[in-house]
């Protein structure tokens, strides 16, 4: 994602949509693979604040979990949606990634799903909706 949003003209035979923009590269672990266990739940407000608190403009995340709605009550967890809110605040323009079950019947995904986010969905060369994209209202 990160050569789609600042490759340098020329690179790789594309140009980026912000050559000039500078990345401030933040790894999530995925579950239970950080340290002491901690899981991507818990490890990416904890993300989304740091890049807020360190000057990030736009916060772009390319993941996404699916939410249980039997289990989940909210589509969006709490300590996602404070921190998204958190980096709003501070300016900062967040963006995440829809999901790609477009053939699973689009299920709902998170952190794309939350208040504020700018959900991002894919599209393909003729710009009709790829057929693993999901799609949602909020979309």
């Amino acid at each position: 994602m990160s050569s789609l949003m600042v490759a340098a003209p020329g690179y790789a035979g594309i140009e980026g949509l912000a050559p000039n923009a500078r990345l401030l590269p933040i790894a999530v672990p995925l579950t239970g693979s950080g340290p002491s266990g901690l899981s991507a739940s818990d490890a990416l407000p904890q993300a989304i604040r740091w890049a807020a608190d360190h000057g990030a403009s736009i916060i772009s995340m390319s993941l996404g979990g699916s939410r249980d709605p039997s289990r989940d009550a909210l589509p969006c967890p709490v300590g996602h949606q404070d921190a998204i809110t958190y980096a709003i605040s501070k300016g900062a323009i967040v963006v995440a990634a829809s999901g790609n079950g477009g053939r699973e019947g689009s299920p709902v995904e998170e952190p794309g799903v939350c208040l504020g986010v700018v959900s991002v969905g894919a599209v393909e060369a003729s710009r009709a909706v790829a057929p693993f994209s999901s799609r949602h209202p909020y979309l």
